[in-house]
């Protein structure tokens, strides 16, 4: 489905908030957007926007200029400056065509200018536009984010790599000198393991890696650290507990996987 008919490459819904202080302009602004297949919600203030945006982020903002309770700048200023809502393009709708005042626009972080009275034809342009750059602009950010978490897990058990896990022992061992904690390292090596990928396939092996992830989880708390330090090794990095305590939780595990 194209981006015209209201949904993104993924094929979701796109979702509009229109913001306007005359109620003839919001039904005007939804009918066309419903139309187009968009989901809808409009607001008569900057307040009620504010609230509805950082409640649930949507793709774009229609934003009125003239409001009394709220000017439209001030509104966009607002969701720039709240990292929940950011990265969402505004397209300000105006009376107002004097170049100060698109410029004060653009300043306060707005994308595009839409002029009152408007052509549906250029309203349905101007959002496709302003979607499609949101589009790119979240994908990169996706990319990166998936780059990033790369760099510091392992790609087939999704826990720690042998990189992050040098960065985390480091930390730790820092805070539980400073807080006079103590602090376990356990070391796990599954026995046989070369027997699994030798008769039954590599493939079966690297699933026995991660139900063995998974299995070792649910024996940990929140504040240890699993990694993997080599092949069919881990790591865990048990916080704030002395030996006792820490063969404890290796025998936790031990048990389960048995």
């Amino acid at each position: 489905m194209s981006i015209g008919s209201g949904t993104d490459v993924g094929g979701q819904i796109q979702h509009i908030l229109v913001v306007d202080d005359s109620e003839p302009n919001l039904t005007l602004l939804r009918t066309i957007l419903n139309l187009d297949g968009y989901r809808v919600d409009t607001v008569l203030s900057g307040p009620e926007a504010l609230e509805l945006a950082r409640s649930e982020p949507p793709d774009l903002v229609l934003l009125d200029v003239m409001m009394p309770e709220m000017s439209g700048y001030d509104v966009c200023r607002c969701l720039k400056a709240d990292e929940r809502t950011a990265y969402v393009p505004v397209i300000f709708l105006t009376a107002l065509g004097d170049v100060p005042e698109r410029v004060t626009g653009l300043e306060a972080g707005g994308d595009d200018y839409i002029a009152k009275p408007f052509h549906p034809d250029e309203l349905r342009a101007r959002i496709r536009a302003a979607l499609r750059t949101k589009q790119v602009r979240d994908r990169l950010q996706q990319e990166r984010q998936d780059l990033a978490a790369q760099a510091v897990t392992d790609p087939l058990t999704g826990v720690y790599n042998r990189r992050m896990l040098d960065a985390r022992l480091q930390e730790e061992v820092i805070r539980a000198r400073r807080y006079g904690h103590s602090l376990t390292c356990l070391m796990l090596d599954l026995d046989l393991f070369k027997t699994v990928n030798d008769h039954h396939g590599h493939q079966t092996g690297d699933e026995v890696l991660r139900r063995f992830v998974q299995a070792t989880h649910a024996c940990l708390r929140g504040s240890d650290v699993l990694a993997r330090y080599g092949g069919e090794e881990f790591v865990i990095l048990v916080t704030e507990t002395d030996l006792a305590g820490a063969t404890i939780t290796a025998e936790k595990v031990r048990r389960r996987i048995e």
